[in-house]
């Protein structure tokens, strides 16, 4: 589940980044503006904007998609000439880890940090009714356990 979700964090991210570059930006027929791109969960994504904001400036990111080794990046660097960003990977265990940062002239700081762990409960045991077929003889149990976990 914290996997979906990270997947669609990273894929909102991109395509908010990426609706800002001047090749998905403009539309020929209408002039219409930040058009929203879908792009699946799972997918691996890239982008990289240079100038974006005058010179110097640059937007960059990408999201290795799903499976072992999963992470991501985004940053960006501003007219100012400080740079924000944040990553984030999918550790052995499943948990997933990000970290937000932030460089100036003052150096790197770390802003945030994260980490998610997936729910691993197994689901409780439900339980279900046979349906009634008739007298039953007392030894025969009229109602099971299963366990839906496994």
């Amino acid at each position: 589940m914290a996997l979906v979700g990270f997947s669609l964090l990273c894929v909102l991210c991109v395509v908010l980044s990426a609706s800002c570059s001047p090749v998905t930006r403009r539309s020929a027929t209408a002039g219409v503006y930040g058009r929203v791109v879908p792009i699946p969960a799972g997918t691996k994504a890239h982008y990289n904007i240079q100038n974006f904001a005058g010179p110097g400036t640059y937007k960059f990111g990408y999201d290795t998609g799903s499976g072992p080794n999963q992470s991501f990046r985004q940053e960006e660097r501003g007219p100012d000439g400080k740079v924000k960003g944040r990553y984030g990977y999918v550790e052995p265990s499943g948990a997933l880890r990000v970290v937000e940062y932030m460089a100036d002239s003052s150096g790197f700081h770390i802003i945030k940090t994260r980490t998610m762990v997936p729910d691993m409960k197994p689901k409780a045991a439900m339980k279900v009714r046979t349906p009634f077929v008739g007298p039953l003889p007392p030894f025969i149990p009229t109602s099971y356990v299963v366990n839906l976990a496994g």
